[in-house]
């Protein structure tokens, strides 16, 4: 991966730990979908950051489209 989609990846599963952190548990299906999100990034953060292969890249990088989004704003 490279630096910058690592400091994206990791800049955008620390705002939607905040973000779930803040969200009231009342707000369940807000929370859910912060959940799957994370849910998600954590799968693919188990493997080498420092040398991913082309299918962890590709996949962090939809990762990050598909949860750009994603807000309680």
């Amino acid at each position: 991966m490279s630096p910058r989609l690592a400091d994206r990846v990791l800049a955008r599963k620390v705002e939607l730990e905040d973000m779930l952190a803040d969200t009231p548990l009342h707000e369940e299906s807000m929370r859910h979908a912060i959940q799957t999100a994370l849910a998600g990034v954590y799968h693919w953060m188990t493997g080498d950051l420092a040398h991913p292969s082309s299918v962890m890249s590709r996949a962090l990088t939809n990762w990050l489209e598909r949860h750009r989004y994603l807000s309680t704003r």
